[in-house]
């Protein structure tokens, strides 16, 4: 089973392993800035669309509009939105926000952020998922063992 390095996958009887940690970065396909990575990671073409965004300590990045609904998970650190209207919530790991066709924000972090970002035509909040605060209200996540 060797490694795909132009898709950070590996391929073991019809299932693909994704990567998105910043050491499966490829380089050449990999739309960056000193402080900002953007990975694409599947591609449905034109239906649906999966990257990775990696903000470094102290990185900001400008979510374009787009004509498809984004929606943004953390799932390491935390960043900072900032919309056009001055609105601009704290997405930690857990968290997520649905921006709809046309929305735009800008994200900054200040010790660095993981963020799936998924892109599809339509898509819909569930009301299991949506932060309510008497659900949400000092909610954190169990301490994992990681690596």
């Amino acid at each position: 089973m060797a490694p795909n390095h132009h898709r950070a996958t590996f391929t073991m009887r019809g299932m693909d392993l994704v990567h998105f940690t910043p050491g499966t970065l490829d380089f050449d396909k990999t739309r960056r800035s000193e402080k900002a990575a953007i990975m694409p990671l599947t591609n449905g073409r034109g239906d649906v669309e999966i990257s990775c965004l990696h903000l470094a300590a102290g990185g900001t990045i400008s979510v374009p509009p787009s004509r498809h609904c984004q929606l943004l998970m953390t799932v390491n650190g935390k960043a900072k939105s900032t919309f056009p209207t001055g609105f601009g919530p704290r997405i930690f790991a857990g968290m997520g926000m649905l921006l709809h066709p046309g929305e735009t924000c800008q994200l900054d972090s200040e010790n660095g952020a993981v963020i799936v970002v998924v892109e599809a035509t339509k898509l819909e909040p569930d009301l299991c998922g949506i932060s309510m605060p008497e659900r949400v209200m000092a909610q954190q996540w169990p301490s994992l063992e990681s690596n």
